[in-house]
């Protein structure tokens, strides 16, 4: 048996391994957590002084801590390879009422949310479109062929970065036709492309 990666592979960051195991036992033990983050671009760790452990998340190879911050009450993810320190604290973490991960993951969050949900409708070619058939993009997905071959797609989806880097990845096998704001940064993205290429 094998495993294809829906993606490009890219080799994971190095992670600390102390690190990792004491966030994983605070999750596991409910308790809170002191971490030192240090964000991409910055030049020193910030403290987060009471982190609240919520989940753990892998990604195409990188893991994500899901949590809430001190006393706010808003969800947050974080890169455990950022993770310079951890320490597990003897307080209770705190858990968000109703919090459901599997809502939280197909709200987009971890394809980077870029705006509210949106009504896709774009025009691919039967060999780009075809496996829609079979994996749909929604539950609402409407696909349909037309006289000339072409499938058109109607779909409720989160407006994400990965919405656009999949789409991009089809090159001339689609065309967007709505949203207009979508429509109009794809067709932005390939210009530029085209003139980098000239």
């Amino acid at each position: 048996m094998r495993s294809i990666p829906p993606a490009q592979p890219l080799l994971p960051p190095a992670l600390d391994a102390e690190c990792q195991q004491t966030i994983y036992l605070a999750l596991l033990h409910d308790r809170q957590l002191t971490l030192h983050y240090k964000k991409r671009d910055a030049t020193a760790a910030s403290v987060y002084a009471a982190v609240h452990p919520l989940a753990i998340v892998e990604r195409c190879g990188l893991i994500y801590l899901v949590c809430m911050f001190a006393d706010y009450d808003d969800v947050r993810t974080i890169a455990l390879h950022r993770v310079q320190k951890a320490e597990m604290r003897y307080d209770d973490a705190r858990k968000k009422s109703g919090f459901n991960l599997d809502a939280y993951i197909a709200s987009g969050q971890f394809g980077v949310i870029a705006g509210a949900p949106i009504t896709l409708r774009a025009t691919f070619s039967r060999v780009a479109g075809e496996h829609l058939f079979e994996t749909p993009l929604s539950s609402d997905q409407v696909l349909s062929a037309g006289a000339d071959g072409r499938l058109q797609l109607a779909a409720s989806v989160p407006n994400t970065r990965s919405l656009v880097w999949w789409l991009l990845g089809f090159g001339d096998g689609v065309e967007v036709q709505e949203p207009a704001e979508l429509r109009a940064e794809i067709a932005s993205i390939a210009t530029k492309m085209a003139a980098a290429y000239a």
